[in-house]
């Protein structure tokens, strides 16, 4: 399986690969043209780590979660930005209710390892931030989870440290 490249998130300058697209919880209509034979797909997938076609940039700006960039590219492979799509440079996500996460490479990581000690956590009601912290972990994941969105809540320890807020 070819890993997926995830959409980025922008928080105080920083910059965090996150494991979940929020554009998922919009439903699926606006990802598809209609045709006499019915939807098809509207964003090409032009590379295999990006089998959604598309890739979002994201900001949390005064406890708000804003799309803030948008790139894909249709069949004619032109490309797509968030203006094309949503008709605006940035939209506040009020569709969005959930948990967005990155793992958090260990300092000590000359490079690419999916087994990660800490998770950092950002929650969000309707668009706007309710929760911030960070998972630690005791155990590195099992080969099978490396490279899922996902992993399992025993893996995680009781360990929590909250962060600061937004």
């Amino acid at each position: 399986m070819t890993y997926q490249v995830g959409d980025t998130l922008c928080v105080e300058g920083n910059e965090y690969e996150i494991h979940q697209c929020p554009l998922d919880q919009l439903g699926v209509s606006w990802k598809e043209s209609q045709t006499i034979e019915g939807p098809v797909p509207r964003f090409f997938a032009y590379q295999t780590s990006c089998w959604r076609g598309y890739t979002a940039t994201w900001s949390i700006e005064k406890a708000k979660l804003f799309l803030t960039k948008f790139d894909a590219k249709d069949y004619a492979e032109s490309p797509l930005t968030i203006i094309d799509v949503f008709g605006s440079d940035r939209l506040f996500a009020f569709w969005f209710s959930g948990e967005l996460t990155c793992p958090m490479e260990d300092e000590n990581d000359a490079g690419y390892n999916p087994n990660y000690c800490q998770i950092r956590s950002w929650t969000f009601e309707h668009g706007l931030l309710t929760g911030n912290l960070i998972r630690v972990t005791d155990e590195p994941r099992r080969e099978s989870e490396k490279m899922q969105v996902s992993w399992r809540d025993d893996a995680v320890t009781a360990l929590f440290k909250k962060t600061s807020p937004l």
